[in-house]
């Protein structure tokens, strides 16, 4: 069974390196979390500007999608 301590500490630091999330992002609800990596959606914003800086017409990504609930 997975605890999530943010409601069982709440003065608990959360340091994250691979939570991307978007929804974490929400300093109210989640005051005390950081992240060392970007979130999704400042991912996305670069790899527009990636695809607009060179001008590519055609551009494939691979991926999953992740059924987790937040």
């Amino acid at each position: 069974m997975k605890i999530n301590f943010v409601f069982i500490a709440p003065t608990l630091t959360q340091i994250s390196y691979g939570s991307t999330s978007t929804k974490l992002s929400d300093k109210k609800k989640y005051p005390r979390f950081f992240r060392t990596i970007p979130s999704d959606e400042h991912q996305a914003r670069a790899l527009r500007d990636l695809v607009t800086n060179y001008n590519w017409r055609k551009v494939n990504f691979c991926g999953f999608v992740c059924d987790k609930k937040y």
